[in-house]
């Protein structure tokens, strides 16, 4: 009898081990079943430009959006807008149209000027178009040139003319075409080296050195 028993006990506990693992298997199932399905699915709605991103001009799509942001009433959406203008402009290199369709509402940012905020991150951006032009720039440096040349003259802010200075060297010096062009810039930054303000002095002296180095020997000497 106590063989036999003892007989029974060990199958109840072989029965007992085969149910655990089983139960385990189930448990470690779910749980792979659970993980996949919340890496594998978006909660709630997705933010604009994620279903974007995927695609080949996600990136171009994407800053099409964030550029028609300029225009909402809302000011920390257009904050919002052209601090994501510059992280979008900081991996991608721009076409010639492209660059157009980025200039023309940022200009029409520092134009209006509603806030010093606003102006600081357009003109900062406004750079980063710049930079990442590629080719023919058209009519950018034409068109930008005399916006930007304002705003250093007569803009109160001194954060908005030291951001703007720095545009006006980064265009130059990315998009500018030929030298008589540059030491124009170059004399028209050199007269707010003694402007009053410290700062402005100091941005439009680094601006100016910026657009010298684009500038051949020969003119410089002349």
């Amino acid at each position: 009898m106590g063989a036999r028993g003892k007989g029974k006990g060990r199958k109840g506990q072989d029965e007992g081990s085969d149910a655990d693992s089983d139960s385990t298997t189930v448990r470690k199932e779910d749980t792979e079943s659970v993980g996949k399905g919340k890496s594998g699915g978006r909660k709630g709605k997705p933010k604009r430009g994620e279903e974007e991103s995927d695609s080949e001009d996600g990136g171009e799509v994407l800053l099409r959006h964030l550029c028609d942001d300029l225009t909402e009433k809302r000011a920390a959406t257009r904050v919002s807008a052209l601090q994501g203008i510059t992280s979008s402009l900081r991996s991608r290199i721009l076409d010639s149209d492209e660059a157009v369709d980025a200039v023309t509402p940022l200009l029409a940012v520092l134009k209006k000027c509603a806030s010093a905020a606003e102006a600081v991150l357009a003109a900062n951006a406004l750079s980063h178009v710049f930079i990442t032009m590629a080719g023919d720039s058209g009519d950018v440096v034409e068109d930008t040139l005399p916006v930007l040349g304002g705003l250093l003259k007569s803009c109160k802010h001194s954060s908005v003319r030291c951001s703007v200075a720095g545009s006006i060297g980064m265009l130059v010096f990315c998009a500018g075409e030929g030298d008589a062009e540059a030491l124009g810039v170059m004399r028209r930054l050199a007269g707010y080296f003694e402007c009053g303000s410290e700062e402005v002095a100091a941005a439009s002296l680094k601006a100016w050195g910026l657009v010298a180095t684009g500038v051949s020997d020969r003119a410089l000497m002349e």
